[in-house]
Parts: structure tokens; C-alpha cells; sequence
């Protein structure tokens, strides 16, 4: 019943709010929104974007502060997907996005209470610590809005002329 608490005392921070629950809660409404056809690619996607997430993760553990650098490697796969000119929406990129990091986040935070680095009743401080500015906030947007450019600039007329150089100015 402790645990319970602290996890609600955590979830009612600010930072988690904005970090944690937040995305997490574009994320779900994201996922509902994927067409059929496009949920297994993406899903073989977040499985691997996540196994190489946490390969390649890394604390920096200072006196004041512990920190954890995790590879967004699920907005590397949406980048490759788009290369290759297989469907990806903004939504289903936003949530893998979000998933591959926040599990990610969990399983290294699993991992430091295991090597006794930190006790279960608040193991999942450090996951959205730092609010805006973390990851959880920043990756996912970024994976949609990548969607969209890409979308965009296939739309845009191709030409191989030069622009006379008034419009250069």
C-alpha cells in the first residue's frame, strides 16, 4: 500500500504530470487511432527501437543528481520507414515514439533498484524528471512532426530548374 501512495505522491508532481502523463495520455489516444494495417509494422518497430534504447542507455550518476541519456532509436526507425516510403502516421509515430522511451525510462529504473542503487518505493522518481525538457516530451512530438514534413515534402512539385535569383534574395 505504500508503494501505491508514493506512486500517487509521484504522479501528482508537476514534472511527472507534464513529462510522464501528459504524452502518455496522447500516446493511448494516439494508439486508438492507427489504422489495423498499420499497427503490426510499427509495433515490430517499438520492439526493436526499444531493445536498442536500452542497450544504449546510460546513467551519469553525480553527488546531487542521477541522470539517464537514452538513444531515441524509435525516431531513427520512423526516419528509416519514411526513406523507404512505407506509411507511417503522425499518431502511430508519436506513440511508439513515447512507448519505446517510456519503457525504456521504466526498465532502467527497474534495473538501478536490482543493483540496489535506489529502493522500489520510489524507483520511478527519476522517469520524467525532468519535465519539459525530457525526452518523454520532446522525442514524440518530434516523431510526428517529422511525419508531417515528410508527408509535405512529398507533396511538394518537384523541379529541377533554378529560381532566378530575385527569389534567392
Amino acid at each position: 500500500m505504500e508503494l501505491f501512495h508514493a506512486l500517487l505522491g509521484y504522479l501528482s508532481m508537476p514534472s511527472a504530470q507534464q513529462a510522464v502523463l501528459l504524452p502518455g495520455a496522447f500516446a493511448v489516444f494516439a494508439l486508438r487511432h492507427l489504422d489495423v494495417e498499420d499497427r503490426m509494422p510499427l509495433f515490430k518497430l517499438l520492439v526493436l527501437s526499444t531493445v536498442i534504447s536500452f542497450m544504449t542507455a546510460r546513467w551519469e550518476v553525480t553527488p546531487d543528481t542521477r541522470s539517464l541519456f537514452i538513444l531515441p532509436c524509435a525516431l531513427f526507425g520512423v526516419g528509416v520507414f519514411l526513406y523507404c516510403r512505407k506509411p507511417v502516421s503522425a499518431c502511430g509515430a508519436y506513440a511508439i515514439t513515447f512507448w519505446s522511451l517510456w519503457s525504456t525510462d521504466m526498465a532502467k529504473a527497474t534495473e538501478l533498484v536490482a543493483q540496489g542503487e535506489a529502493s522500489w518505493e520510489l524507483f520511478y522518481y527519476g522517469v520524467g524528471g525532468a519535465a519539459w525538457r525530457d525526452g518523454l516530451a520532446i522525442f514524440p512530438p518530434l516523431a510526428a512532426a517529422l511525419v508531417h514534413y515528410a508527408k509535405w515534402r512529398a507533396t511538394k512539385p518537384k523541379t529541377n530548374e533554378p529560381r532566378p535569383l530575385e527569389q534567392l534574395a
